[in-house]
């Protein structure tokens, strides 16, 4: 198993490098200089095996370093990065929602209850949370759309979670809200 991640650093190459972890032992293998795909190709094809899993942001260049290198690689999306589409998605809906509505404060003083985990809020919470929901169809739509991943998805492992996900893809394609409909593409590619 290989992880294979970017982070800011300091190279002459470029802003951006690239970690590569043993995904089997979680230990530092090796960083580069950039995180262009010629680059990560150039590496992948020294290495003496190909990985039976890659685990990956979803930055498209990853992607096709590795399906261009190696066949029999199954890529996976790392769990954080596609969470945050989701909550980004989300973010955008309550964000439009504040700007028209007339209790914009109470939306924006509480923007961390929408990101939070659903299965990790208290009672109190959810109340709150419950109350902001009812100012706007779209919103809580939205929301529900999040809260299902997050009971459903995350929660589950293996065949059910891959049930859940069908069901969860479902839903988005169904939703008349544009920022839910682009997540579609997005996690059709990743599919």
């Amino acid at each position: 198993i290989l992880h294979i991640d970017e982070f800011k650093g300091s190279s002459d190459a470029g802003t951006y490098q690239m970690s590569i972890c043993n995904g089997d032992t979680h230990k530092l293998h090796d960083i580069l200089p950039d995180r262009s795909q010629t680059s990560l190709m150039k590496y992948f094809e020294q290495l003496d095996r190909e990985p039976e899993i890659c685990v990956m942001d979803m930055w498209l260049p990853f992607k096709r370093a590795v399906n261009k290198t190696w066949k029999n690689t199954i890529i996976v999306a790392d769990k954080f990065h596609y969470v945050r589409q989701i909550q980004w998605a989300l973010k955008k809906v309550r964000i439009r929602v504040q700007e028209k509505s007339k209790q914009n404060k109470k939306l924006k003083r509480y923007w961390k209850l929408f990101a939070r985990n659903t299965n990790k809020l208290t009672n109190a919470q959810v109340l709150r949370l419950k109350e902001l929901l009812a100012m706007d169809g779209e919103l809580l739509e939205a929301y529900r759309i999040k809260a299902f991943f997050d009971r459903y998805v995350t929660g589950n492992e293996g065949e059910k979670a891959h049930e859940y996900f069908d069901e969860w893809l479902d839903l988005v394609q169904n939703s008349k809200i544009l920022e839910i409909k682009n997540l579609v593409k997005t996690f059709e590619n990743w599919y």
